[in-house]
């Protein structure tokens, strides 16, 4: 037994001594996303999304259901939005991420033109939906924006024609950008 203990410990010895040490950079953390270098590594903006560098308009979110007719969002043509604290918003439905006490969101009127896939794409961090007939869409797909276009999210939606409420919510910035387009 004594024998099989002091194998154990020279043999464990010798690894410790084997195992070489590399001044390396830790790794980061396994949910760590690195961020691009730009604009070394910029990604073109798809045709789609081209009016997303040209915003001139800001819109200012409405806070109920009463204020939809001056906060609508047109689609194919992207758009600043002003947001208000959440605690101001009457969202309805309540969206299922609405943020805490310091978070923004708003409601904006969009009318679909046609049915469809279509994306919504924001320039900050917050939640998305789209509601349709008071119920909260599925979205359909979802992911991030080309590297360094500023485009932090893109949910889509399989929407039918029609006018729709935007719900932003959860989101630390005042203002950022938006454009909805169809998914070609």
């Amino acid at each position: 037994m004594r024998t099989l203990l002091l194998a154990t410990l020279a043999l464990a010895g010798v690894a410790a001594v084997s195992v070489p040490v590399l001044a390396e950079e830790p790794l980061p953390a396994p949910t760590a996303q690195r961020q691009p270098k730009c604009p070394e590594e910029a990604q073109p903006i798809p045709p789609a999304f081209a009016s997303w560098t040209a915003r001139t308009v800001k819109i200012a979110a409405a806070t109920d259901a009463a204020g939809l007719a001056a906060a609508i969002v047109p689609v194919e043509k992207a758009v600043d939005v002003e947001l208000k604290p959440a605690a101001t918003v009457t969202f309805e439905p309540r969206p299922a991420t609405p943020g805490g006490s310091v978070s923004r969101g708003g409601l904006f009127r969009l009318t679909i033109p046609h049915a469809g896939v279509w994306r919504v794409a924001i320039g900050m961090r917050g939640w998305i939906e789209v509601v349709v007939d008071g119920k909260p869409a599925a979205s359909v797909g979802h992911g991030g924006g080309p590297a360094c276009s500023g485009i932090g999210k893109i949910v889509d939606y399989d929407l039918p024609a029609g006018s729709h409420v935007l719900m932003l919510s959860a989101s630390d910035a005042a203002t950022g950008g938006v454009i909805v387009v169809e998914k070609r």
